[in-house]
């Protein structure tokens, strides 16, 4: 097992002065119980957080997990000598979740163990059972030129050891490979890497040949069958049907759609095959096929709309590749050697141009083609609740030429997250089948032209990226926003709310309707100057990031007001339709090509002459100097937090928020009452630097395309995080925004939430937006999502947008009034969390008709 790559400890045994990861080892090895609590850790850097399908049999181990996890996660760690992977106890899986364990940062074990697999000879991993999370930038990793050139060490049988490199294979349940750590769609690590060449020399022989008609004439009566000579004509993402406790290899399958001279018919990959195949099987490739088999089609499934709507579709059997028994054998043609007698069709397209969309009927199927002009940020829809699988998805606006206004795209990952994350604005985007010629297409042809005409200063200035998005705007009436959403409709109590933000994975999106008044409006500046304050001493009490993956019980969220604040402090912290998408394909880049370095420097604080990001901690200065609510905001960050049990003692940056003048705050005539008797109280209503639409600088793209991405699994050299470099690029808002707090209809429970209304015909939220006039009370404003502007009279008439104090008085109106709230939350990585007003809807239509 260990060969000529390994040496034994003491050639390690050099460095034990310097090595953490050393000590630590050889400590928990040589323990009585192999468990150690850690005193004194010196930090250590994260390289990587890789996830797996867990096991129903965890290997044994000194006090077993009272959590049952879907997914496992290993975390290599580097103390800048030496490099071990180890295996993360499935209680702290939840600060993988918000994303607060993650790669680049800086962490200190707290307390581990060693574990044996008692199925393996000779294979242990230490395990980590309490982590104190530091830095959000590693020193450590700064430093490290070259990480795969550190020696990885382990254990055997109490004697430590390096390797060359950290093994590629999951530590626990016998599982051969990683997943990608955020979706199960997109290949992960080397299975992205792996394409198969043309067969330039294969020989077919037509006669041999069996159509797809005749295959479905005589499936029944052989077992092995004559070779298929077929096109793709429609390619799936990689399905993912791995199951906790089910032991296959590589639960894959894709499907894809082939075609010959008689017709079209299904054909399913397999298992190995699909990590084999899929990046090197396109729309269009001809395919030659021998040993498969064939079986009845699955008929629960989506159907894709055929090219071609002639072609006949052979829907009661289906063609499977398998890896073995039988193992199929299958051959990629080079275009070139496809004979004319073949009779293969050709992929057929629908381009359409914007001009047309608007004259479509529901649900057609079209291709389209333009320039980016707005990129979203990633996120993720939790495909089933309760679970840990997400769909990742992000929205995209492009352009043709054809029309003012720009195809809206709701992309989601199809298997290529090499096209899917490198989207940003002026890049050819195809939304379509990859690798076609699609120059002949006359819809293309004439794209392809109007580029050409274009001036790309003036394109760069039409470009944004990130920020919050949401589309479609939300219907008029509650019916048809139940009819629209389906399972998010139901009203969420308070305690729901709590629960469910408490609960959110990282960059997860969820759209909550609840029952509730306006309590308080008031509009911030944001060309105000935020000043930092300096480090606040904390009093000494327990903070915690929780280890656990299930939601708090109801007994806990009802008890919240009766618990010390402590104690309410420590109870907050602790606490599948598939979507019809389209590959992507890239089209040639048409901005300029250079490239601009970049150096980042540890940021020591977070420091901004902008209020854009002066909500770091989403506190407000009135906030801080409120004992209570300070202990009622579950955003406030500790700079060092402990994850899995002790109590630290820590400090804070806060960031003092601006001034607001009396004119531009209103309250309802309970407020001043009732918010000093609240059980809870979440600050939710600054806005957050991740919600702020920028401009987009080409010559930074990598910086600034890399901040909508989700975090990586690995830590690559010359990463960026969020910082002032972040901030020194253009906002778009040259307006504050509205804090809005809710109040539960019982009056116990409030929300402070951000409304940012779109205020320009420019903005590239107004799209789906109406242009009627209206009265610019706050009611309106929400539901409509646009301030009107007004006409001014005199000699030069002109457009002007009401004082935003005119705005927060018209809340006098909405005073005592129940209404559904709609709110768009997003969980933005750690314990920051945005949410957004999205529309009131009046209840009394409701129980009137009911």
């Amino acid at each position: 097992m260990l060969g000529a790559e390994l040496c034994c400890s003491r050639a390690v045994a050099t460095l034990e002065g310097n090595s953490t990861l050393v000590k630590i080892l050889k400590k928990v090895v040589h323990s009585t119980s192999l468990r150690i609590n850690v005193q004194d850790c010196e930090p250590l850097a994260v390289v990587a957080v890789q996830r797996y399908l867990s096991d129903t049999c965890l290997p044994s181990q000194p006090g077993p997990s009272q959590v049952s996890a879907s997914y496992l996660y290993d975390v290599t760690l580097t103390d800048g000598e030496l490099q071990t992977k180890c295996f993360l106890a499935p209680d702290l899986n939840a600060v993988v979740h918000t994303n607060s364990l993650r790669c680049g940062i800086e962490i200190k074990i707290k307390q581990c163990c060693y574990v044996y697999d008692e199925k393996r000879i000779n294979n242990g991993f230490l395990s980590i059972e309490k982590v104190e999370l530091g830095s959000n930038i590693s020193p450590i990793l700064c430093s490290i030129s070259d990480l795969s050139a550190l020696p990885n060490v382990f254990s055997l049988q109490g004697n430590l050891f390096y390797a060359n490199s950290v093994s590629q294979t999951p530590l626990v349940g016998g599982r051969k490979y990683y997943l990608s750590l955020w979706n199960n769609e997109d290949p992960y690590g080397e299975m992205r890497n792996v394409f198969k060449q043309l067969e330039l020399h294969i020989t077919v022989d037509a006669s041999k040949i069996i159509t797809l008609s005749n295959l479905e004439m005589i499936w029944r009566s052989r077992l092995k069958y004559p070779p298929l000579l077929v096109r793709i004509m429609h390619k799936s993402r990689l399905r993912y049907f791995g199951k906790p406790g089910k032991k296959m290899d590589v639960p894959y399958q894709v499907y894809f759609e082939v075609a010959d001279c008689s017709g079209m018919m299904s054909m399913v990959m397999w298992n190995d095959l699909c990590l084999e195949w899929y990046n090197s099987i396109y729309v269009g490739s001809v395919l030659f096929i021998q040993q498969y088999t064939v079986k009845p089609s699955y008929q629960h499934r989506t159907w894709p709309t055929p090219g071609d709507p002639q072609m006949k579709v052979f829907k009661t059997v289906e063609v499977c590749l398998n890896p073995r028994e039988p193992a199929s054998e299958l051959y990629i043609l080079p275009e070139k050697n496809v004979k004319p007698e073949w009779q293969l069709p050709k992929v057929r397209y629908h381009f359409i141009s914007r001009v047309d969309l608007d004259h479509l009927p529901h649900n057609y199927t079209c291709d389209v083609i333009g320039l980016v002009i707005f990129v979203g940020r990633c996120e993720r829809l939790r495909k089933k609740e309760g679970a840990e699988d997400f769909w990742l998805y992000r929205w995209v606006h492009i352009i043709d030429g054809t029309a003012d206004k720009p195809f809206i795209l709701e992309l989601f990952s199809t298997s290529q997250p090499d096209v899917f994350e490198h989207i940003h604005p002026s890049l050819g985007l195809h939304k379509s089948h990859k690798g076609q010629p699609y120059t002949t297409d006359p819809k293309v042809k004439a794209f392809i032209q109007w580029t050409k005409t274009q001036n790309e200063n003036d394109l760069l200035q039409r470009t944004v990226i990130g920020g919050y998005y949401h589309f479609p705007p939300p219907p008029v009436t509650f019916a048809q926003f139940c009819k629209d959403n389906k399972a998010e409709t139901v009203l969420t109590s308070s305690n729901e709310v709590m629960k469910m933000i408490a609960n959110l994975h990282y960059r997860e999106h969820k759209r909550i309707a609840f029952l509730g008044s306006i309590a308080s409006v008031r509009y911030i500046h944001h060309s105000c100057t935020a000043k930092v304050l300096p480090a606040m001493d904390v009093e000494e009490e327990e903070i915690f990031f929780s280890a656990r993956s299930s939601p708090p019980s109801s007994q806990e969220s009802d008890g919240l007001a009766q618990k010390s604040p402590t104690q309410k402090r420590k109870s907050e912290l602790h606490q599948e339709t598939e979507p019809l998408t389209a590959p992507i394909m890239q089209l040639p880049d048409f901005s300029p090509s250079s490239k601009f370095p970049f150096r980042r420097k540890r940021q020591q604080r977070y420091q901004t002459e902008d209020h854009d990001t002066a909500a770091v901690y989403q506190q407000s200065s009135a906030e801080l100097n409120n004992k209570e609510n300070e202990e009622n905001n579950p955003n406030l960050q500790s700079c060092s937090r402990l994850c899995g049990g002790e109590s630290h003692v820590c400090s804070v940056h806060a960031v003092q928020q601006p001034e607001v003048s009396s004119d531009n705050v209103w309250e309802s005539d309970i407020w001043s009452e009732v918010k000093g008797q609240l059980s809870v109280h979440l600050h939710y209503g600054c806005l957050l630097p991740e919600s702020i639409p920028r401009k987009f600088d080409y010559h930074h793209r990598e910086l600034l395309v890399q901040q909508l991405l989700l975090h990586p699994a690995k830590h690559q050299c010359g990463m960026h995080t969020w910082s002032k470099q972040m901030e020194e690029h253009s906002s778009l808002l040259d307006h504050g925004h509205f804090e809005v707090t809710i109040l539960g209809i019982n009056r116990q429970f409030a929300i402070d939430t951000v409304f940012l209304p779109v205020t320009s015909t420019e903005d590239h939220r107004k799209l789906g937006l109406l242009d009627d006039l209206h009265s610019n009370t706050l009611l309106s404003c929400v539901n409509l999502g646009y301030v009107s502007q007004q006409q001014t009279t005199g000699t030069h008439e002109s457009s002007v947008l009401p004082p935003p104090d005119s705005i927060v008085q018209t809340a006098d109106e909405l005073n005592r009034q129940h209404f559904i709230c709609i709110l768009d939350v997003c969980h933005l990585g750690e314990a920051t969390v945005e949410v957004f007003l999205n529309q009131l809807y009046n209840p009394l239509p409701i129980a009137q008709a009911v």
